[in-house]
């Protein structure tokens, strides 16, 4: 039982590769916002014209 996995183990590795997790999450955000300011927005939209000619 001695090779077992404990919480606190996970929990250094966590620790040791912390700035992995923190460059995906910034790098991800980076991308996403390059692309939202960059990207040509599309408007549609419909509408229907009832004209009464009774005047």
């Amino acid at each position: 039982m001695e090779n077992e996995l404990t919480f606190e183990d996970i929990l250094k590795i966590f620790k040791k590769r912390s700035w992995w997790f923190l460059l995906t999450v910034v790098v991800t955000v980076a991308i996403t916002l390059i692309y939202l300011f960059n990207a040509t927005p599309i408007y549609e939209a419909n509408t229907t014209l009832k004209i009464d000619s009774s005047k």
